[in-house]
């Protein structure tokens, strides 16, 4: 099979949407997140029903914790933007070479290739497909900068790789 190229300018818009697609995926997150649910679901209904009038202050400490987390998403929104920013090799003009043996990410700095055995896993999303680097970091592809062709050659690539079954989650 012959090399698909697929030519992209990646936005700071949509990378910062899938550094927070990863976070958001990750399990110690998903743990305190639970957690932090239990406890507001205890302190609301179960806590509340032994001090009678104490309600509002029930509810006060309830919008408290939300705007505590809203806090926390939006700051790591920031940093997340300003440190892809930083780096101006995240936003410029790049093209993507998949073949048999390795996915070749180019810019107009830059030249990494990264042999299938080193990627860590592929997921496609109903608007990306994620090349992940390693647990925490993928190289993004947004679908509907794809043309068919592109979107079904690659397809074909990634069903015909031999440690497909390893890397497709």
């Amino acid at each position: 099979m012959e090399a698909i190229v697929i030519k992209r300018q990646p936005e700071i818009k949509s990378l910062v949407s899938v550094a927070r697609y990863i976070l958001l995926r990750m399990p110690y997150l998903k743990i305190v997140a639970f957690f932090a649910a239990f406890i507001l679901v205890v302190n609301l209904f179960g806590y509340g029903q032994q001090k009678p009038g104490t309600a509002a202050s029930e509810w006060i400490s309830f919008l408290f914790v939300f705007l505590v987390w809203g806090v926390i998403i939006y700051s790591v929104d920031c940093s997340i933007q300003k440190n892809l920013a930083r780096n101006p090799k995240n936003l410029e003009p790049q093209t993507l070479t998949f073949t048999s043996n390795s996915l070749t990410s180019e810019g107009q700095t830059y030249q990494v290739e990264y042999p299938w055995e080193s990627i860590h896993k592929i997921k496609e999303t109903r608007r990306w497909i994620l090349f992940y680097i390693n647990k925490t970091s993928a190289l993004p592809i947004e679908k509907e900068n794809l043309t068919d062709i592109e979107y079904n050659d690659l397809k074909k690539l990634l069903a015909s790789l031999n440690v497909k079954k390893q890397l497709m989650a």
